[in-house]
């Protein structure tokens, strides 16, 4: 959030270049979470402080027209075969959980956390200084080691 209480990215222009970062972030994103928990992500996001309203909304609505088709009927009878063989893995389910009680998870690694935070900060306009990041990951990992050496006593 900046000193002024404003999120980082409050609203997303629709230029040609922020385009193109956002459609690359939505991709980056697919990869990673099911795309039905991406409204979720972005409520997170706005809750922290990195987005603003519209520009959270903006990216729920993108995500709701990337999703993938629904499968054709010839095609879910071929998943339901895989199905029944254990073959089909789904995001989100546990073994303990009932058959067909499906959970959409939406958490990321911290890495994948800071890749959306640059991702943002490039569709803000914001120059993105990648020997920045290195050099604070650097001072973590030095703090992390001095820390594991104190207790290792």
């Amino acid at each position: 959030m900046s000193e002024n209480g404003e999120a980082a990215l409050e609203v997303i222009s629709v230029d040609s270049r922020t385009n193109i970062i956002t459609m690359r972030w939505l991709s980056f994103l697919m990869d990673k979470i099911d795309p039905e928990a991406m409204p979720e992500l972005f409520v997170f996001y706005k809750r922290i402080g990195w987005m603003g309203t519209q520009a959270a909304a903006y990216m729920s609505a993108l995500a709701e027209g990337a999703k993938p088709e629904a499968p054709s009927e010839e095609q879910a009878l071929m998943e339901e075969d895989v199905e029944d063989h254990n073959l089909l893995i789904r995001r989100g389910t546990d073994s303990d959980k009932e058959p067909g009680t499906e959970e959409v998870d939406w958490r990321l690694t911290p890495e994948d956390h800071i890749k959306c935070w640059m991702f943002m900060m490039e569709i803000a306009g914001m120059d993105v200084d990648r020997n920045t990041w290195v050099e604070v990951d650097e001072r973590i990992s030095r703090f992390e080691r001095r820390l594991a050496d104190y207790y290792k006593v």
